[in-house]
């Protein structure tokens, strides 16, 4: 997320999202898309990913699924939906 846009006058909220031009994981799995090579790829990028959010920002995702794997313009994954996730103290 870049920024969050709060407009008072029309009653509206603006999220500013980076695109996930390449869809979400589920979709390359599906159309059998991957090599060995990009697995290993996104699978070390998943697990930074949760490492950063475990120990830096003590939040637990708690939904990791192919859908919730999203794929940017540079062949890279992000981690997304944390509607579920839990805050840890």
């Amino acid at each position: 997320m870049y920024e969050i846009i709060d407009d008072p006058q029309e009653h509206t909220l603006y999220l500013v999202l980076e695109l996930a031009s390449h869809g979400n994981l589920m979709r390359k799995v599906e159309k059998k898309e991957m090599t060995e090579e990009t697995m290993r790829k996104y699978f070390r990028q998943l697990i930074l990913a949760l490492e950063y959010c475990h120990k830096v920002l003590n939040i637990l995702h708690r939904d990791i699924k192919p859908e919730n794997i999203l794929i940017d313009n540079n062949d890279n994954i992000k981690l997304a939906d944390f509607g579920v996730s839990l805050q840890l103290s």
